[in-house]
Order: C-alpha cells, then structure tokens, then sequence
C-alpha cells in the first residue's frame, strides 16, 4: 500500500494546479484583449476613411 505524498508536495501540487488555472484564464482574457484590439483598428479604420473622403 503507498502511502500519501508529503504535505509539502501535496501544497505544491496544488499551487501548479491553482497556477495553472490562473495561467488559462490570462489567455482567455489575452485572447479577449486581441479581439478588441482588432475590432477597435477596424472601427478607426473606417472612421479615418469617412474622414478622407469629405472636402
């Protein structure tokens, strides 16, 4: 019968556990942060045309 990890390996697999979770929600919100970024050049982009094209 194997016995439990120390505790000191227990609480280490839990903070890379916790890590890990924190690590993937920045990507989401990275991955969130991109998308505006991109609609947001869009969006100025079409301003700066509409601005172009009046006298």
């Amino acid at each position: 019968m194997e016995s439990e990890p120390p505790a000191y390996v227990l609480k280490m697999q839990a903070d890379i556990e916790a890590q890990k979770i924190r690590q993937d929600a920045m990507e989401v919100k990275v991955d969130t942060v991109v998308e505006n970024q991109k609609d947001i050049a869009s969006k100025l982009d079409a301003l700066i045309a509409l601005m172009s094209k009046k006298p």
